[in-house]
Order: C-alpha cells, then sequence, then structure tokens
C-alpha cells in the first residue's frame, strides 16, 4: 500500500499533491459531502489524467478487500449517473 500510495503522489503535479495531502489534525480530510454544490476538498477525478485515475486505482486496489473495492466502484458508477 505504501508503494501504491508513493507512486499516486508521484504521478501528480505538484498543485494536486498540495490538495491532496493534509495532516492528520487537519480539517479538511474530515470534511465530506456528496452534494454536488458543496466545496469539495481535493482533487476530482475529472481533474486528473487517465494514467492518475490509474494510480488511484491502484492505490484502492492496495488498500481494499475484493468487496470493498467492488463497493466502491458500485458507489462511484452511481455517482457518476445521478450527476
Amino acid at each position: 500500500m505504501i508503494a501504491a500510495a508513493n507512486a499516486f503522489l508521484a504521478g501528480l503535479t505538484d498543485t494536486q499533491k498540495t490538495a491532496t495531502q493534509f495532516t492528520v489534525h487537519s480539517t479538511e480530510w474530515r470534511l465530506w459531502s456528496n452534494v454536488d454544490s458543496y466545496a469539495r476538498q481535493g482533487v476530482t477525478l475529472a481533474d486528473m489524467t487517465d494514467d492518475q485515475k490509474a494510480l488511484g486505482t491502484a492505490l484502492l486496489k492496495s488498500a481494499l478487500s475484493a468487496d470493498g473495492l467492488e463497493t466502491t466502484e458500485k458507489i462511484r458508477k452511481i455517482n457518476q449517473a445521478a450527476g
């Protein structure tokens, strides 16, 4: 998982890295909403290249069980369909 995380970060631009990494005590990583009008933290998939998305998927694969990865993919598809 560490190697996948490092590869993911290495694939980001400096600006994306800044928007992606927060200290453990920061509030940014705790702020989350599935509402489109909410100002989201981090980098969106829409802002990532195909290579960056592949590195993100590799990170998820390294961190999640097969069931967890399947659930994640289903949620992503539902969110895409919902707009």
